[in-house]
């Protein structure tokens, strides 16, 4: 171009293509890939009814049906908890409201620890839960603190209740699961078969092996998977926007299955 600098093209085949992260639909590829109920047949037999009968599984094994699923709001796009505020944002939403809120989301909680970590439950649908409390960073006077600390009083004056190691990118440490089981084990109203202990970490297969095989006590799983029961768990009557929107957000960043 006269008097001026001509433009330089470059071709397309030199620019860098766009990132693109597949991680969302490497998870679904894990939990649905080998269910032949889901994929019955291939899309181009029947498109539009594979894809309805493929949604409508994904939406139940999701629990969508269920009124106020975390998932049908949005996350706090402006918010990235860390592990403290993960932590201690389920004891606040454990604790705050009426009596009858509180006792519903903490017997949810525990339920979805117990299956998680294989467990029965089945005492809680035999006795009535009277009292529940929970702590976040829970002081141990042998070392270390709970991450998260969940007592059920049941009617007969036992103790059932929940003890919750957050990892979000850091390891176990050689004693704190030794030292947490020991403190529980402390506590009024123990019974072994009434608590369960449960690490969440975004891959527990990423875990120290040494930690946990000295710790058989303990069960390792994913804060995807204890999200997805914990939406199974919890009653729509005692959920509120707030509480939702929180888990929500959890979903968003505490990544694995």
């Amino acid at each position: 171009m006269s008097g001026g600098r001509a433009l330089k093209l470059e071709p397309l085949a030199a620019r860098p293509l766009p990132a693109y992260d597949p991680a969302p639909l490497l998870r679904a590829h894990r939990l649905f890939g080998n269910n032949r109920r889901i994929i019955a047949s291939p899309l181009n037999d029947r498109p539009i009814q594979a894809w309805s009968e493929g949604l409508a599984a994904m939406r139940r094994a999701f629990g969508l049906e269920r009124e106020g699923h975390c998932l049908t709001t949005h996350p706090h796009r402006w918010a990235w908890f860390h592990e403290p505020q993960i932590t201690g944002g389920f004891v606040h939403f454990l604790t705050e409201g009426a009596r009858a809120r509180r006792l519903s989301r903490a017997e949810a909680f525990v339920r979805a620890a117990f299956h998680l970590a294989g467990r029965s439950a089945g005492f809680l649908d035999e006795q009535r839960i009277v009292d529940a409390t929970a702590a976040a960073e829970h002081p141990v006077e042998e070392g270390g603190r709970i991450d998260v600390l969940v007592e059920l009083e049941l009617e007969d004056g036992s103790m059932a209740g929940v003890v919750i190691e957050a990892k979000l990118g850091a390891d176990l440490s050689p004693t704190q699961l030794k030292n947490y089981h020991q403190h529980a084990r402390a506590l009024d109203g123990w019974h072994e078969d009434r608590w369960a202990l449960l690490i969440l970490a975004p891959q527990p297969a990423w875990l120290s092996h040494d930690v946990l095989v000295r710790n058989p006590e303990w069960a390792a799983e994913s804060w995807w998977r204890f999200l997805h029961q914990l939406e199974h768990c919890l009653s729509p009557e005692h959920d509120c926007d707030d509480y939702r929107r929180f888990r929500r957000t959890v979903w968003e960043g505490a990544y694995g299955i």
